[in-house]
């Protein structure tokens, strides 16, 4: 796989910090030489954009550090998703996502019937077993 680029949804494997051993899909925002800031409040910047607020406690209460601000090393990449309780870059436990760890890009599918899912576009009693 080529490296990824900014706006590329990535599967990767979060480190054992994380606490999960199922991979993470989160889109990428920063590249290497990128630079990544956090002022007094948590919030969150990233090439000077704003990108989300770092939460100070995870929903089990447990605190949450927020990433160190710097740049972006080389084979090293920030990424993110929009749901404020996202478990991404934002937080140090997760940190920057080395290129290694990246198991390719992903392709989002709709919740749709006939692939045997359940959601917001799938009718409650369609979905397959």
């Amino acid at each position: 796989m080529a490296a990824p680029k900014r706006g590329d949804l990535v599967l990767f494997d979060p480190p054992e910090a994380a606490g999960s051993s199922i991979p993470y899909m989160k889109r990428v925002i920063g590249l290497p030489g990128d630079s990544v800031a956090v002022d007094p409040e948590r919030r969150v910047f990233v090439r000077g954009e704003f990108i989300g607020i770092a939460k100070r406690r995870a929903l089990s209460g447990r605190a949450l550090e927020a990433i160190a601000p710097g740049v972006i090393p080389p084979g090293s990449y920030y990424v993110h998703a929009e749901h404020p309780d996202s478990h991404d870059s934002r937080y140090r436990e997760v940190g920057l996502v080395p290129r290694e760890r990246i198991r390719g890009r992903a392709l989002p599918l709709p919740d749709v019937p006939w692939l045997g899912l359940e959601g917001p576009l799938a009718k409650p009693g369609e979905a397959r077993p």
